[in-house]
């Protein structure tokens, strides 16, 4: 599995899908989950529920638009609606 580009835009507006941790391998099935937590590996936790993968895409084209050596994008606001679970430790620990 390969991470999807986000497009590039000036705003991300959206209600991504909550799916706990715990549920993901029944809902999306053993080798789909490995691969997104593979592909993921170091920057959400590996233990996350689906909505944080939808946080880290925004997160990581503003981070790397803000580095000195790349270009800038165009994406100056993200609301993304997230469940109380998204503000615990164990989900926002690669978020940072």
């Amino acid at each position: 599995m390969e991470e999807a580009e986000w497009p590039e835009c000036d705003a991300i507006v959206g209600n991504p899908p909550f799916l706990g941790d715990k549920m993901m391998r029944g809902e999306l099935g053993a080798e789909y989950t490995d691969s997104l937590r593979k592909c993921y590996e170091g920057r959400v936790p590996g233990g996350a529920d689906l909505v944080t993968y939808w946080f880290e895409g925004p997160r990581r084209s503003k981070r790397a638009s803000e580095a000195a050596d790349s270009p800038p994008t165009r994406l100056r606001r993200c609301q993304l609606q997230g469940t109380e679970r998204i503000v615990q430790a164990d989900a926002l620990r690669g978020l940072e």
